[in-house]
Formats: structure tokens, C-alpha cells, sequence
């Protein structure tokens, strides 16, 4: 049920779990002798998911995080000073938010610590490493029905079609059935990597089971990059397939924990929430059922504390406890309430934190360094945004007087920049951008293209209308568009991973904004230059008598090479 998340990223238990191992790393700065580990910069920098063009332009990100780092801690010393670690407000929101770092050090040591890719399966993905695929699929829930629209495909009927109409998969069924991107080895699951890797351009097979439904794969496109030694890419390739290993290993402890919780049903208790849901009433047609509400506000107290499932060794689950995770769901995700697995499976996902719960503590992770150490992180950061936000509402201030003054002082400062009107198709890949720019040259219209072709989220619709740019917003797209003429179709435009094809659709003068435009700018402004100037002083006179050392070599350490294979691993806008 549901949307499809084919990408294998590491999904943790909850959220934010920690890329942290306890294993020490060296120390890049220490202030007033506390220490800073390269990795607290590196563990972060890595979540941006960028690959950076120079070794300059990652040393220069590190110097920037690390010099946030060192705030912080100066911050933190501050609020020692002042006594925060005692504050009411604070301790109550570390107790509030302990669960969720205990489960993260159970994640980490029962998922990420055992999901260990082995040398022949990187091999394996090497074999495969250069081919590129862009899949489509039709999901449904049941085989008999996969079966059905396979035999529909092998007559002749459209995929798109029948992926919009049937597939199960909201977020590429309004696609007819296609992914909008190429994937490499390692980014699909497992069950479907296999076949889709299999078939040539143009190509069906299946129907093949997931724990999401039932697939059948077609590949619209397969091409290849430019192949490069084993060991150059070793590292990149564990990297990609570790993230597959982690979600297997985390279903696998799912299915641990499951059967350990042995849910049971309680007829009763299933027969109250049948009553209480008016998806089951004789007005509502089945089939639509999961498009309505079950309304809490009208449970009578009895049927709110009725027992629906059981759990463990005393462990609950009522039908009020039931009914709000099911309203918090989409249609396409509810279970259906006719269906007992369908029910003892969503019971299983609301006892599922304090089943969660239980196993770290059994583990007795409470008392790991690991999570002490990270929950003591989560205190200090209250401490120093507390601290923060002591100093500037005692220090800062900005009146309207402010205001009109910096304005009248700086009356060059607000003028709205010469504009252009853009559209745009995006593309992840510059031989496809330069066909679609040749179409384009042609007298195919870019809005049709753009309909058709365009990656950019959400700017189908609109045939890839980007507005008026500004130098601000999509900086690469700007500076190309000032070489262009009004109707002009030009690119590619090389982003982050991806290129655009553009068309100048109109030009807008440098204009100078009202006051009355410009007030919030201002204020903003000002706002952060005397924020600013209050926090750099206040870390001068702290630094006095706690001195900051940063250790230079070891943070220009393992800079990343410049990647020149990166096909869906770049983040970022063009």
C-alpha cells in the first residue's frame, strides 16, 4: 500500500539516527581544551550529499562547519558558566527526547554495525557498474492482478496507461508507470535490481515480489558511462551497496522483533473498531472505505480503551491507540479493516516504539558511551541556543529610525537586478540535454519538452516556467541567460549532476524598490550584522580565557577527489 520508495537508502527505525561509530577520530580543534573531532565535521558535511568540484571547495565547507563547531562550544562554556545544565526547560526536553537517541544507538548497533557488504558482491556490482536503466514499473497488491495486467502488456496494451490506472505507486503512476531518472547498480532493491538489469532497452519482465507488492518492470532506456579500474571505485561501490545491505538488515530486525511480539487479535476488540469505522457502513462502498476518518472525537470511552491487540508479555494495544494511527495515514497507506493481517500488522506498528524501546534496554544500550555521549551533545546544543538567543535579545535591537537610515545611506543597495524570464527542461545527463536542445533548435516547443522531459520537482505542470530569475535564485541558469536573446533556446547548462536547457522568454530592467519593498531586507539586515558583531564579541572575550587551537593539516586530511562519475549521487539546484 502506498507510495514506493525504490531508492535502497539507509531508512533508520526513527529518524535522525547517527552515522556516529566509537571509534575516535583526530582531533581538528579544541577550545578552552575541549576537543573536536575531524569526524563532527566530516559526519555532517556528508549528509549534504555533495560532491564537491575542488579539494579547495570542500577545505572551504569544513573551515566554515568547523568555525559553527567552535561557536558552539564557546557558547556551551558560557552557558556553564551561567549554570544551563541545571535548566528546568532544558533537562525536560532532554528527557523528552532520550528514547529517540537510545533507539538511534540501536539502530546503529543492530543495523548499521552488521550490514557488512561482502568483496564478491562488490565485485559483482562492479560487473554492472557502468550500465545505467531507466525503469518503469506497475505495483499492485495481489499476483492475480499482476499476472492480469502483464498479459494486457504482452497484448499490446500501453504500460502508462494501465501503471496510471492500476499501479498502486501514487508518485510514479501519475507518471505512467516511469521513474523520471537513470539508476545504476545498487540503488534499486534487491528483487528488482536483478530483472531490471536483465532486460534490454524496451524490454518487460515480471511479475516479481517486494515487500511493497507485486512489479512489473519495463526499461524505457539503458546506456552506459565510462568505465574506470575496480579500485578506483571500490570505496564509491561499498558506499552504494552498504546502503542496501542496512535496509535488508533492518527488515530482518523488524521480523526479529515481530516474531518475538507475537501480536494476537482480540475478537472483541476487533469487532468494536469494525463498528466505530464508517468506512464499513452500508453507505460507504468497501473499496473506498480507507478514504474516511474514523472519528476519535465520537468514540465513546469504552470502545477508546477496548483492547485490540496484545503484545509480549503485557503488552497493549487499544482501538483509540489503533484509530489514531490509522487517521494519521493516507488512503493509499491505511490497512484494510476487514482484513485481520492488514490489522495485527498496523498493531504491530504502533507497539512497535516500545517494542523499540524494550530491545535497548534489554541490550542495555542506555548505558553505551556512545549514547551518553550523544545525549550529552543534544543538552550542550540547548545550552548554546540558549545562550544564543540570551545574548542577542539582550543586545539587539533594531528601530524603524534604523531602518530609513540604512536605506537613505544606501540607496544603491535596492535595486531589483535585470531579470529573466526562463523556461527550463532539466536533464540528468548532458548527451540527452544536448538532444533535446537540437529538438528544441528544430522548432519543437520547449513546453512540450519541458512536459515531457523536465526533472525539476513539480515544474511539469507548467511546461518548466522557472519565473523571473534573479542572480540569487538558479545563479548558473542567470549568468548563461545574459549571453541570450529574448526567444533564444540555449544550453546545456551544467548544474550539480544535471543540465538545462533554456529559453529567454523575457527581460526585465534593473529597477529601484520602494522603501516600503525594502523594510524587511533592511531589517534582516541589520538584524544580522549586529547579531553578528554581539556573537563575535562575546567569543573574542570568552576565547581569552579559553583558548581555540585548530589544527589545519588534520582538517585539510582525506579530502574527496573530484568525482567524475556521478549519475544520482550529486544533491543540490542548478
Amino acid at each position: 500500500m502506498g507510495q514506493l520508495a525504490l531508492l535502497a537508502a539507509t531508512v533508520g527505525l526513527l529518524a535522525g539516527c547517527s552515522k556516529k561509530t566509537e571509534v575516535k577520530s583526530p582531533v581538528v580543534a579544541e577550545v578552552g581544551g575541549r576537543p573536536i573531532e575531524l569526524r563532527e565535521v566530516t559526519d555532517y558535511l556528508e549528509t549534504l550529499y555533495i560532491n564537491y568540484p575542488t579539494a579547495d571547495a570542500e577545505l572551504d565547507i569544513r573551515r566554515r562547519y568547523l568555525n559553527k563547531l567552535i561557536e558552539e562550544q564557546l557558547l556551551v562554556i558560557g552557558g556553564y558558566s551561567q549554570a544551563m545544565d541545571a535548566d528546568i526547560g532544558i533537562l525536560e526536553l532532554v528527557d523528552r527526547e532520550k528514547d529517540k537517541f537510545l533507539l538511534d544507538e540501536l539502530f546503529r548497533t543492530e543495523v548499521l554495525d552488521k550490514a557488512t557488504v561482502p568483496e564478491s558482491a562488490m565485485r559483482e556490482a562492479y560487473d554492472h557498474w557502468f550500465d545505467r536503466i531507466q525503469p518503469m514499473h506497475i505495483m499492485v497488491e495481489s499476483k492475480e492482478l499482476a499476472d492480469s495486467l502483464m498479459a494486457r502488456v504482452n497484448a499490446g496494451e500501453d504500460f502508462g496507461d494501465l501503471a496510471e490506472k492500476y499501479s498502486v505507486d501514487q508518485g510514479t503512476a501519475l507518471r505512467g508507470g516511469d521513474f523520471g531518472r537513470e539508476f545504476r547498480w545498487g540503488e534499486l532493491l534487491a528483487p528488482l535490481q536483478e530483472l531490471a538489469f536483465s532486460l534490454g532497452e524496451g524490454e518487460t519482465g515480471g511479475p516479481i515480489q517486494t515487500d511493497f507488492g507485486w512489479h512489473i518492470i519495463r526499461v524505457s532506456k539503458r546506456s552506459k558511462v565510462e568505465s574506470r579500474p575496480y579500485d578506483s571505485l571500490k570505496t564509491q561501490i561499498e558506499t552504494v551497496l552498504k546502503r542496501q545491505y542496512q535496509e535488508r538488515r533492518r527488515l530482518e530486525q523488524l521480523d526479529e522483533i515481530r516474531t518475538r511480539a507475537n501480536v494476537v487479535l482480540k475478537p472483541d476488540g476487533v469487532t468494536v473498531l469494525r463498528q466505530v469505522a464508517p468506512g464499513l457502513a452500508d453507505t460507504v462502498p468497501a473499496e473506498i472505505s480507507s478514504y474516511y476518518n474514523i472519528p476519535e472525537e465520537s468514540l465513546a470511552p469504552e470502545a477508546k480503551e477496548a483492547v485490540l491487540a496484545t503484545y509480549g508479555t503485557d503488552g497493549t494495544v487499544t482501538v483509540e491507540q489503533f484509530v489514531k494511527t490509522f487517521n494519521s495515514r493516507d488512503a493509499g497507506a491505511r490497512p484494510d479493516l476487514m482484513d485481520e493481517e492488514d490489522i495485527r500488522e498496523t498493531a504491530f506498528q504502533v507497539a512497535l516504539y516500545d517494542l523499540l524501546r524494550e530491545e535497548a534496554l534489554k541490550l542495555k544500550l542506555d548505558q553505551a558511551p556512545l549514547y551518553k555521549e550523544r545525549l550529552r551533545e543534544f543538552q550542550e546544543k540547548l545550552i548554546a541556543d540558549k545562550m544564543r538567543t540570551t545574548l542577542i535579545s539582550r543586545n539587539v535591537r533594531v528601530t524603524n529610525e534604523d531602518i530609513r537610515a540604512y536605506f537613505d545611506a544606501n540607496p544603491d543597495s535596492f535595486i531589483t537586478p535585470k531579470s529573466y524570464h526562463v523556461r527550463e527542461v532539466l536533464l540528468n545527463d548532458q548527451a540527452t540535454a544536448e538532444n533535446i536542445l537540437r529538438e528544441a533548435q528544430r522548432g519543437a516547443s520547449l513546453e512540450k519538452l519541458a512536459e515531457k522531459n523536465t526533472m525539476r520537482p513539480g515544474f511539469r505542470k507548467n511546461g518548466g516556467d522557472l519565473g523571473w530569475v534573479l542572480p540569487d535564485r538558479y545563479p548558473s541558469i542567470y549568468e548563461f541567460a545574459q549571453t541570450m536573446k529574448v526567444g533564444e533556446v540555449g544550453g546545456p547548462v551544467p548544474g550539480v549532476g544535471q543540465y538545462s536547457v533554456i529559453e529567454v522568454l523575457d527581460v526585465r530592467d534593473p529597477q529601484p524598490r520602494p522603501f516600503e519593498e525594502a523594510q524587511n531586507a533592511i531589517f534582516d539586515r541589520l538584524e544580522k550584522l549586529r547579531t553578528d558583531s554581539v556573537i563575535t564579541a562575546y567569543k573574542d572575550s570568552v576565547s581569552v580565557l579559553h583558548p581555540v587551537v585548530i589544527y589545519d593539516e588534520v582538517l585539510r586530511s582525506n579530502l574527496a577527489a573530484p568525482k567524475t562519475d556521478s549519475v544520482g549521487t550529486q544533491a543540490g539546484r542548478v
